[in-house]
């Protein structure tokens, strides 16, 4: 019986132990038990997980080797797509830890190593030992390129997914809802707003109705509608804690991100004194969207707020604050909104937006 390692994490040089040494012959092995993989530092299951081809999963819904990207920080500092290696039965530790920088947040077993800048240098350290004032090492850019995407077969709707589409989808998954099983509605202050997505509305052969009230809305009457948004994504128009971004936009190019970042920052976005933030209760689209504006180098910070007396119903809001002076011009460049007042707002931002970000817990 021989017992040896194997390193996970490595992208240089193969994880798995030589077993053709010359002091023994290999047929001669019973057994070989694979030890120290270090496979019980956990993350929380419902954390989101970037992968290789675009999609944003929960960790716990991750197959073995599937790809994701990861940061070699001992050899290259290069991004490589590494398989992933499922384990099942852990059993959960009696403390989860939750640790968050001004940009990202992350729950894990006290015994999950993060990369920490130490003496100008790259250094591991476990979550139990990491400290109010300690900088963690978190990406700035992700690189992933997607391909454009087929939607489900039904008839009269679009057969591949087109950046007009993609924006609609965008302000579905903030204005819209449900209302009986045929219609779609979406609820807007802005008359402008409620017009300009009727117009790509009628794109696509349907036939939008508007009714003008205190809040503006948008009727989409249409089975078919529905039952093709349903097979794009079930929680497109379910209760707002629920909502998901589609996969078949995580997939996609980043013009396709663009667009459909554009429909949902028209729909839920605002534009601060100096940032601009967008508001769900939905923490998988708040971890997701993180994810989607780091395509574009774009970084973000997450607030939470008691919302129990808002229009939002109650519990929290997770607000998605973009401020840093860069970021904030790339967002116009490559996202923006279709909203005019909001866009000249935002003009006005980045014209008068100072510099710096600090990245301490």
């Amino acid at each position: 019986m021989l017992d040896c390692g194997i390193n996970i994490g490595s992208v240089a040089q193969k994880p798995f132990p030589y077993l053709d040494a010359p002091e023994f012959h290999i047929q001669d092995l019973d057994a070989v038990v694979v030890s120290h993989a270090h496979l019980d530092h956990c993350l929380h299951p419902e954390t989101l997980v970037q992968m290789s081809d675009g999609s944003i999963k929960q960790i716990k819904e991750v197959e073995t080797n599937e790809k994701t990207p990861a940061l070699d920080f001992k050899y290259s500092m290069d991004m490589h797509n590494m398989h992933a290696m499922q384990r099942g039965g852990i059993k959960s530790p009696k403390k989860i830890y939750e640790v968050r920088t001004s940009t990202k947040r992350i729950k894990a077993t006290g015994n999950h190593p993060l990369f920490v800048l130490e003496d100008g240098e790259v250094k591991i350290r476990h979550i139990e030992k990491i400290r109010p004032g300690d900088f963690i090492a978190t990406p700035r850019y992700l690189e992933i390129d997607g391909k454009k995407q087929d939607l489900p077969d039904f008839r009269g709707m679009p057969v591949k997914i087109d950046e007009n589409f993609a924006q609609l989808l965008g302000y579905m998954l903030g204005d819209g809802n449900a209302q009986g099983l045929r219609t779609v509605c979406f609820t807007d202050k802005s008359l402008k707003n409620i017009q300009f997505y009727s117009d790509i509305i009628k794109l696509f052969g349907l036939n939008p109705k508007i009714k003008i009230k205190e809040r503006n809305r948008l009727l989409v009457h249409s089975v078919n509608f529905r039952r093709f948004l349903n097979e794009i994504e079930p929680s497109m128009l379910a209760k707002s804690k629920k909502r998901k971004i589609p996969q078949t936009i995580c997939r996609s190019p980043k013009n396709i991100v663009a667009s459909f970042l554009k429909g949902l920052y028209d729909a839920e976005g605002s534009v601060k004194h100096h940032s601009v933030v967008l508001c769900t209760t939905s923490e998988h689209i708040t971890q997701s969207v993180q994810l989607l504006l780091l395509r574009f180098g774009i970084i973000s910070h997450v607030y939470d707020q008691d919302n129990s007396k808002s229009t939002f119903g109650g519990g929290i809001v997770h607000q998605i604050a973009i401020s840093h002076p860069a970021s904030l011009k790339i967002f116009e460049e490559n996202i923006g909104f279709s909203d005019i007042k909001k866009r000249s707002k935002l003009e006005k931002v980045v014209e008068n937006s100072g510099q710096g970000i600090s990245e301490k817990t």
